[in-house]
């Protein structure tokens, strides 16, 4: 919050909370509503109230504990508690509460009693006992990476500069970074928006780890590629840079929009072996059967390995819509499977740590298809050059 305290925007900050937890409203577009709704709000007013809000949507069990509630995964919160939950964000910022706080809201009650490890780490039970399995030893030390502000990372596109000449840009543009294997890490976005309209087409905003899975993928000269969920294309475009024009890729979405962003971004990167499509009906694909050397599965999944960017999908679960979205992921693998090669690779993956979306899903599509092996499985973490919560799973057709 800002140096100096300012109600209206405290109270700004506590509709927009009730918007996301009590209405069931998107963080984002809460967020975006409250902007517009105050056209007189300066740049500072705005990120004050944006990292107000996304501090209080990552702690909110933590708050809440401290404020003596008893977390229970099925509640629906309410104004009161939610209210609770920004007073405590705002005095861990401030230290103490400011005066004038106190005299509009009164002060906090609070019968707090020792917090759980799952209080501590500030998610829903469920996702807890998740992370537990999924991390084992180091779940602490994710988590609490997790739960900090991710950098912004940026790569060069190859085809027109590289990582040293794009650092170069940065610093005359007075924005600090520094080397993170073949990106830049930002720790703020201020600025960023300039630069991007200024040199466009020169860069890609794309995290650490997702880069890694372009990477697993392999792509070699001459390589005819499916990226089956390619939505605006990230992990096309490092996959061209890649192939240096040395292949081919075919993008697939459901979504016509971001596919014809995914063909704005190429063309300006200098691509031109990217071609993309909207998914057709699986009993039309026929004609892809044994054709592609790399099918790349970017599945729809939870999102809950990009809680640092997105900590309000830390409370969306459990959800009745985990079954549909497993069942989705499930016959995505059975649609594509036949499009691969022998001896080609089908990459599965997902921003989750759930093994539901991972493990279990491969283990059983392995069963049910012989002719696949698998070749290596990958879980990095925000531990692994600060990047999100990704999985991948490689595997290969005899």
């Amino acid at each position: 919050m800002a140096k100096k305290y300012h109600h209206h925007l405290t109270e700004a900050v506590l509709l927009v909370l009730e918007k996301i937890f009590v209405q069931g409203v998107a963080l984002d577009m809460a967020l975006e509503e409250s902007v517009k709704a105050h056209k007189k709000w300066g740049g500072r007013d705005r990120r004050n109230v944006s990292e107000l809000v996304f501090e209080t949507t990552r702690w909110l069990r933590l708050h809440l504990s401290k404020a003596g509630h008893q977390w229970k995964d099925e509640q629906k919160l309410d104004s009161a508690l939610v209210k609770k939950a920004l007073i405590l964000q705002l005095k861990k910022d401030w230290g103490e509460l400011p005066p004038a706080l106190i005299e509009a809201w009164g002060p906090l009650e609070s019968n707090a009693g020792e917090s759980s490890a799952a209080d501590k780490a500030s998610m829903t039970d469920f996702l807890f006992e998740r992370a537990l399995k999924s991390f084992g030893e180091q779940t602490d030390k994710v988590l609490v990476v997790a739960n900090k502000v991710a950098p912004v990372f940026i790569r060069p596109n190859l085809m027109r500069t590289n990582l040293e000449r794009l650092q170069a840009m940065l610093e005359k543009e007075g924005i600090n970074s520094r080397v993170v294997a073949d990106s830049l890490a930002l720790d703020e976005r201020r600025g960023l928006k300039e630069f991007a309209l200024k040199y466009y087409g020169l860069f890609e905003i794309q995290d650490i780890n997702s880069q890694k899975i372009a990477k697993v993928v392999d792509p070699q000269r001459g390589d005819n590629i499916l990226d089956a969920c390619a939505g605006r294309g990230g992990k096309s475009l490092l996959m061209a840079d890649i192939l240096r024009g040395k292949g081919s890729i075919l993008a697939l979405d459901i979504d016509q929009q971001k596919l014809q962003q995914c063909n704005d971004r190429a063309r300006k990167a200098g691509h031109s072996i990217i071609r993309t499509q909207v998914s057709p009906e699986a009993s039309t694909m026929t004609q892809w059967t044994g054709q592609f050397e790399k099918v790349l599965l970017d599945v729809p999944c939870s999102g809950v390995g990009i809680i640092r960017r997105h900590p309000e999908r830390k409370w969306l679960l459990p959800s009745p819509a985990m079954t549909e979205l497993l069942a989705t992921q499930k016959k995505l693998l059975e649609d594509y499977a036949f499009t691969v090669k022998k001896d080609g690779h089908l990459i599965y993956s997902t921003c989750s740590f759930l093994p539901e979306e991972n493990d279990l899903q491969i283990e059983e599509f392995l069963k049910c298809h012989p002719e696949f092996s698998l070749v290596k499985k990958y879980l990095w973490s925000p531990l692994d050059d600060e990047g999100d919560i990704l999985f991948a799973a490689d595997m290969v057709r005899a």
